[in-house]
């Protein structure tokens, strides 16, 4: 595989992701702009003693909002190529820094919760396969059903009665301070949030790895006598790659909207409760800047998937190089 190869297929992907980045940003002010209400009836909520006709058309021509809807897109676009999204209508702050203070909290619980789901699907995967069509088998998958089906603050809310009411190992609300606690506080978090991502990396693994211990190349690796962890590592995972790396992508994807639930339900400031709470109250330019960090972290994952593809899978560089 060239170097060159390699940059002209990354070339190739980050132009489409900016173009999908603009449109994302697009469709984003579009729905603002259809949604019922309006932000300056949000905004003189907070005072009602001005919320007078007069003070309403003052903040329209504070915020901008009384320039025709063509006008408002192009200067929202310009000022996002500039990551400048305005003042929050909420707090009169910077709409961007707002955001992204809370990634100290999101950031680590999807770190987290994607190492738990890993790790947890990949055994029970492997295991699975490895012992298809027996009762332990039958057994993991109803566990991926019901932790794939389970509403995650149903889930949340048992957890905290368990562990944090009942039993007091963790507490109950909030992120703490310090690594030591905010990986404590943000545990049950973290497995509330990762249970999902463990059922959908079983569901994804277990065919694919069943399919592959039924190789020829496998059965005589097995006959020469490697043991089955060996085998799992050496010769199922590795060819099991692809597979994997789709489901991680498609996981990490998933967690975005699963995390809002599930920092509302344990009371932590991340950006999903922001999102929450900025959508409920109108604020625009929180909104826009939380979902365009969101679409970015979206893409981003597209875009180290789609080059991890071309590194694993000799036959996606055959067909670039065809190109």
């Amino acid at each position: 595989m060239g170097r060159a190869e390699l940059a002209r297929f990354a070339l190739k992907r980050l132009i489409t992701s900016i173009l999908a980045v603009v449109a994302i940003s697009v469709l984003v002010f579009s729905l603002i702009q259809l949604a019922p209400g309006s932000p300056e009836h949000a905004v003189g909520i907070a005072s009602p003693q001005n919320a007078t006709p007069a003070f309403f058309a003052q903040l329209r021509a504070h915020y901008g909002l009384d320039e025709p809807v063509p006008l408002q897109l192009a200067r929202f676009l310009g000022n996002a190529g500039q990551l400048d999204f305005g003042v929050s209508y909420r707090t009169n702050e910077d709409a961007l820094p707002l955001v992204v203070e809370r990634l100290g909290v999101t950031g680590p619980l999807f770190v987290m919760s994607a190492l738990f789901a890993l790790a947890c699907g990949l055994l029970l995967a492997g295991v699975a396969a490895y012992r298809s069509g027996t009762a332990l088998d039958r057994a993991s998958q109803n566990a991926a059903i019901f932790m794939l089906s389970a509403p995650a603050f149903a889930v949340g809310t048992l957890l905290l009665y368990w562990f944090a009411v009942s039993l007091g190992w963790f507490p109950v609300l909030g992120e703490g301070s310090g690594v030591g606690g905010r990986l404590w506080h943000l545990t049950l978090p973290a497995l509330t949030l990762g249970l999902t991502g463990v059922a959908v990396v079983f569901k994804n693994l277990r065919p694919q790895l069943i399919g592959i211990l039924e190789q020829d190349y496998v059965t005589f690796a097995r006959a020469r006598g490697f043991s089955p962890a060996t085998l799992l590592r050496a010769f199922v995972l590795r060819n099991a790659l692809v597979t994997l790396i789709t489901t991680t992508s498609v996981m990490l994807v998933g967690f975005i909207s699963t995390a809002v639930v599930v920092e509302i339900t344990f009371g932590l400031d991340g950006i999903g409760s922001l999102l929450a709470d900025s959508i409920l109250q109108q604020d625009i330019p929180v909104v826009q800047a939380t979902t365009f960090l969101i679409a970015l972290f979206v893409i981003a994952v597209n875009f180290v998937t789609d080059l991890l593809y071309f590194v694993a899978d000799p036959r996606i560089r055959a067909e670039e190089g065809r190109a």
